[in-house]
């Protein structure tokens, strides 16, 4: 989590613009709208290949079907689902497009009941096919949308590695809101210098990873000695 709470971050705001009593009723906002920005980021730019990642906001949940039931509940602050296994049959569930999920006549017929196969979301559910025939336990992973801040003593839920991207950000929304267009636009960019630098951190993880790729055994000639 960060280490600058939001009490910190309006007072070093406030130093920013000059420490201006004017934006007093704002400060705040601009660093909760900026935390936002930041965190509903997919790349730091349109072009760029990296994605942002922040590995403190991917979490899991434990959810059951119920018999006849087609769906379970989306876990109230999950922002994207990315995979729901089902811990019951020991199998990961393979996603489909919702529309695909609505063309299967048998979707939610009781005679065509079964163990779950695929999920989709769709508003507030996940719907899983085929529906349920008994109880299941699931497994949801996803990603969570975090709590604005709103106590002087509250910090992020990312890492305190991107407490002064925040405040870069926040500054450059003030100036925005203020009609300062070239200071916004300028820090804008070196907030994103900024997330630039912290975007690759921790690729180191997958230097962990001893994965070797291999063809299927299907796909082998009998004599190959691959």
């Amino acid at each position: 989590m960060g280490s600058t709470t939001f009490s910190d971050m309006k007072t070093r705001l406030k130093l920013r613009f000059g420490n201006s009593d004017s934006w007093d009723s704002y400060y705040g906002t601009w660093c909760n709208s900026a935390y936002g920005q930041l965190v509903n980021r997919d790349k730091i730019t349109p072009d760029d290949r990296k994605r942002l990642y922040f590995p403190e906001l991917i979490t899991s949940t434990s959810s059951s079907t119920s018999d006849g039931t087609a769906y379970v509940s989306t876990p109230s602050d999950c922002l994207v689902v990315y995979e729901v296994f089902d811990d019951t049959s020991n199998v990961r569930l393979d996603w489909i497009p919702f529309r695909d999920y609505l063309a299967k006549t048998d979707r939610d017929t009781t005679t065509a009941e079964d163990s779950p196969e695929k999920w989709t979301r769709s508003g507030s559910y996940i719907y899983v096919y085929p529906t349920p025939d008994s109880t299941y336990s699931l497994t949801i992973y996803y990603r969570k949308r975090p709590t604005a801040l709103s106590a002087d003593a509250d910090v992020t839920a990312i890492g305190a590695e991107w407490d002064d991207v925040i405040l870069e950000l926040a500054y450059s929304i003030g100036r925005m809101w203020a009609g300062e267009i070239e200071k916004s636009e300028y820090s804008m960019k070196l907030a994103e210098k900024m997330m630039s630098q912290i975007s690759g951190l921790y690729d180191a993880e997958e230097k962990a990873r001893r994965e070797k790729i291999r063809p299927e055994a299907s796909t082998l000639d009998r004599g190959s000695t691959y």
